[in-house]
């Protein structure tokens, strides 16, 4: 793309081959060709995959003032010759088309069993649903947000879901009540010292679908 840098795809070697280049001394050639089930980003298969998904250019921080100072440079006199054997006259406008395509995230019907039965949380995925049609990254960044630990700042590991309605790690609320605090972390609601530590396996079942495996660096 014109700016950026953008994966696209697995590719594989066809062939290599010594060759003498200008300066007079041997270099390798490698022939590669792309093998990979996924479209294509430039295609049009491809670009109505990137908005389902939808993805958008990641910035650095220091990206605004990398381009004012990139804008500030006096630009080089001469037309550039490109490279590339490959016609790619669509990837520029890759992140235009996108923008068009609008294709809304459907949820699995296993997902939306398992998060019509976390009754518990019904006011927090009833909104988190709407996000569906901004695509699947905008569900799951906000389901990632709603549902991180105030504690540890992860993802619900193992979840208490409190009577005030946040969702803590077991683990995190348990150290916290071995520290005699008692109150919810997140608002500092009395929970009570017989407080049960019931663990919502309703959410972990749908946070498991939608982020399978997460489970595994606890």
């Amino acid at each position: 793309p014109r700016e950026g840098n953008r994966y696209d795809g697995i590719y594989k070697v066809v062939k290599y081959y010594p060759e003498y280049g200008q300066s007079g001394y041997k270099v390798w050639r490698y022939l590669l060709r792309r093998d990979d089930p996924t479209p294509a980003p430039w295609t049009k298969e491809g670009k109505a995959r990137i908005a389902s998904l939808g993805l958008e250019m990641q910035f650095p921080d220091s990206y605004e003032h990398s381009t004012k100072t990139k804008d500030a440079k006096p630009k080089a006199k001469g037309k550039k010759v490109s490279k590339a054997k490959r016609p790619r006259e669509d990837d520029d406008d890759i992140e235009e088309e996108t923008k068009k395509i609008k294709i809304s995230y459907s949820l699995a019907e296993d997902v939306m069993k398992a998060i019509s039965a976390d009754e518990v949380n019904v006011k927090l995925w009833t909104s988190l649903k709407e996000l569906t049609s901004s695509g699947q990254k905008a569900f799951l960044d906000k389901v990632e947000e709603d549902f991180t630990c105030v504690c540890c700042m992860s993802l619900v590991y193992q979840p208490v879901t409190t009577p005030c309605s946040h969702n803590i790690c077991q683990d995190c609320i348990k150290r916290s009540f071995e520290a005699s605090i008692t109150s919810c972390p997140s608002c500092r609601n009395e929970l009570g010292a017989s407080f049960d530590f019931q663990i919502n396996e309703n959410l972990t079942n749908a946070l498991l679908l939608l982020f399978p495996g997460y489970t595994a660096n606890h």
